[in-house]
C-alpha cells in the first residue's frame, strides 16, 4: 500500500512537470525554395516565436520573407512582420 502511494505521488509530480512544459516558448522556422534550370520559382522564409499564456491565448510574432518569379497569389511578396494574439 505504501509503494502504491509513492507511485501515485511520483505520477502526480510527472504530470505537474508535463503541464508546466506546455507554457514553454516555441521558436519555429518554415523555409522552402524551388529553383530549376537557373530560374528562381519561389522562396519562403518564415521564422516565428509563439509564447503560450495561462489564459489559453498565445502571443505570436514573426517575419515573412517571400519572393520569386512564380510566387503564389495568396502570398505577399517581400518582407512583412506580424505580432498578434491567437485565441482558441
Amino acid at each position: 500500500l505504501a509503494k502504491q502511494a509513492l507511485i501515485g505521488i511520483r505520477k502526480a509530480e510527472a504530470d505537474l512537470l508535463s503541464a508546466k512544459g506546455g507554457f514553454d516558448p516555441l521558436i519555429a522556422m518554415d523555409a522552402s525554395r524551388k529553383t530549376f534550370d537557373g530560374k528562381n520559382y519561389y522562396f519562403y522564409t518564415n521564422p516565428e516565436v509563439k509564447i503560450p499564456t495561462w489564459i489559453g491565448a498565445d502571443i505570436k510574432a514573426g517575419i515573412e520573407n517571400n519572393g520569386g518569379d512564380l510566387l503564389a497569389r495568396e502570398t505577399t511578396p517581400g518582407q512583412t512582420s506580424y505580432l498578434g494574439i491567437e485565441m482558441p
